[in-house]
């Protein structure tokens, strides 16, 4: 008994403490790369009812939603440098100068195909390069407290989906500031930001340590067959797992309907006849609400299980998508954007420990770098088609976006029976 209480001293002396002052400023590094990254991102339902109303008066909402879409394609598409954590300087230093003139590009525009090209395809480059090293390091940094660190450092994503329509509303609603002025404010405040980051989020040294700390052990004995098998395999064999395989299938199929509430929940109120400030301010609502998912379900998932929380917040955000429509005053649209936000907030912060979780060291950065690229597709094309379903009413596209989540929610349970039929079990 003595020497069990001893060896489990010395156990946790060896462990190093994970929230040291070097981690912290690195997780507040990665809390702000994804503020002016997916923060903006989750705006965009603020430009798409701008554009739609002023600039691009000509163009569809088919036409308008590419410019997201192809936003997210390139941060999702991108996401595969995370398995290069160790590039990270070089690729933070790109994607700060690559956001910076992106923003300032963006206030230049008056035609699509330049939105597209700046806001598009030159913004989302220049996150993914930002998102990449953040979101890889913050992995690697914490082990025992990883589901609650993604879940800080993803809301902050959430806040910058706070502020960010709160600001544009401001400057282009309130203050009568020129759309040319406003995205050249917008650059000024992410440019020291920027330069934050860069200073801030490194990789942390390899350690002896690292093996046990980078290892999710699907026991407390030891690591199972098949990740014994991806050690002595090597990185590509992440790949044919299985388990792993459907999860992205199933992250995959969600996407397709995560965002339209998101992208088009400001034209729906504008329809249903909130003012333009309220439909801009329930982008924030809804952000807020998304804050709080990602960051409490990050701490529950340490507690109940990372793919049993994952299948809940997709099931409930397709359930509620599919009632949409039926929020038809201010309570109840307001009401809406609040239950949606807090659902499909939570589903982000826990992509990344579902993918650690079915890994090991060695195709941790592989697994990673996979889940989100996985997604790409349906992120560059999902939005576009809600678009033209809106020719259809909003009931259609409430119907497609909630499918989409359900369908995306039976594959990640499957997932999880793979791991542990039992039901009550943390998986």
């Amino acid at each position: 008994m003595m020497s069990a209480t001893v060896a489990n001293t010395e156990a946790n002396a060896a462990t190093p403490k994970e929230f040291t002052l070097r981690s912290t400023i690195a997780l507040i590094g990665a809390f702000m790369a994804l503020f002016c990254t997916l923060g903006f991102q989750n705006a965009f339902g603020v430009f798409q009812a701008f554009y739609h109303a002023t600039i691009l008066r000509d163009h569809s909402e088919f036409d308008i939603a590419w410019i997201g879409s192809l936003l997210t394609f390139m941060i999702f598409s991108l996401q595969r440098l995370r398995a290069s954590w160790w590039i990270g300087l070089p690729l933070l230093t790109f994607g700060a100068i690559a956001t910076i003139l992106a923003t300032f590009m963006i206030s230049l525009c008056k035609e699509l195909y330049q939105f597209l090209l700046a806001q598009g395809i030159l913004l989302g480059i220049g996150n993914a390069f930002l998102l990449c090293p953040a979101m890889a390091t913050v992995t690697r940094l914490f082990d025992r407290h990883r589901g609650a660190a993604n879940g800080i450092m993803i809301a902050g994503s959430s806040i910058g989906g706070i502020i960010w329509p709160v600001m544009l509303d401001q400057l282009l609603n309130k203050d009568g500031v020129s759309f040319g002025w406003t995205f050249r404010i917008v650059g000024f405040v992410v440019l020291p930001l920027c330069f934050f980051m860069v200073a801030t989020i490194r990789p942390p040294p390899k350690t002896p340590h690292d093996s046990d700390r980078e290892g999710i052990e699907p026991s407390r004995g030891e690591l199972s067959n098949d990740h014994k098998a991806q050690d002595a395999e090597g990185p590509a064999s992440i790949i044919r797992n299985p388990t792993f395989l459907i999860l992205c299938a199933g992250l995959s199929v969600a996407t397709f309907g995560l965002f339209s509430p998101l992208f088009f929940i400001s034209t729906y109120a504008t329809e249903q006849g909130l003012s333009v400030s309220l439909a801009f301010y329930l982008v924030s609502m809804l952000n807020g609400a998304s804050m709080v998912g990602r960051v409490s379900t990050g701490f529950l998932a340490d507690r109940y299980g990372n793919f049993n929380l994952c299948f809940l917040t997709i099931a409930s955000s397709g359930l509620i998508a599919m009632c949409w429509t039926k929020a038809t005053n201010t309570v109840g649209i307001i009401f809406f954007a609040l239950a949606y936000g807090y659902t499909s907030g939570a589903m982000f912060s826990l992509q990344t420990p579902c993918a650690a979780q079915l890994s090991t060291p060695e195709t941790r950065g592989a697994a990673v770098g996979i889940l989100f690229v996985a997604p790409a597709i349906p992120g560059l094309v999902g939005t576009p088609i809600s678009g033209r379903l809106l020719k259809h009413g909003y009931l259609a596209l409430s119907m497609y976006s909630g499918a989409a989540l359900l369908a995306g929610a039976g594959l990640v349970l499957i997932a999880r029976l793979r791991q542990n039929t039992k039901l009550m079990a943390k998986v």
